[in-house]
């Protein structure tokens, strides 16, 4: 539906797969502090724990995952840029 949208209203396919990549990497970023957040508790680092990742995980783990999911996406075969 979005896709359509964009199409719609002028985007090209590169806009397409730009807003793809930047919307998966921004997604898994923030589901991605699940994980991190159970793994740190686990080895008992507290400024990545539960109460430490509302603080920590906001500004430093989600930059920076994002911006490696981003990179990882951008050599999928559907979201390549021509």
């Amino acid at each position: 539906m979005i896709i359509a949208l964009i199409v719609a209203i002028g985007g090209t396919l590169r806009k397409v797969r730009l807003i793809a990549r930047v919307g998966g990497a921004v997604i898994v970023a923030f589901l991605g502090l699940i994980p991190i957040e159970k793994a740190a508790e686990f080895m008992n680092y507290p400024a990545l724990g539960s109460h430490g990742m509302g603080e920590v995980g906001y500004f430093v783990v989600v930059p920076i995952t994002s911006v490696i999911v981003y990179f990882v996406l951008k050599q999928a075969p559907g979201l390549r840029e021509s």
